[in-house]
């Protein structure tokens, strides 16, 4: 992990209040669930918007 998605992580799990752990699971089991069931939760969901706000407007 590069120490970008290291303190992505972090700043994740301290909004939510849990430990970069945790975080860490829901990103395996969202990626489970994306890939074999072709469904998505409402924090990955989140965090897509979060990515989506950060990216420069594109012309």
């Amino acid at each position: 992990m590069t120490v970008e998605t290291i303190a992505r992580l972090d700043a994740i799990a301290s909004a939510k209040g849990v430990s970069r752990s945790a975080v860490i699971r829901w990103a395996v089991e969202d990626y489970f669930n994306s890939i074999f069931l072709g469904k998505c939760s409402p924090e990955k969901e989140e965090y897509h918007q979060e990515e989506q706000d950060r990216k420069p407007e594109q012309v």
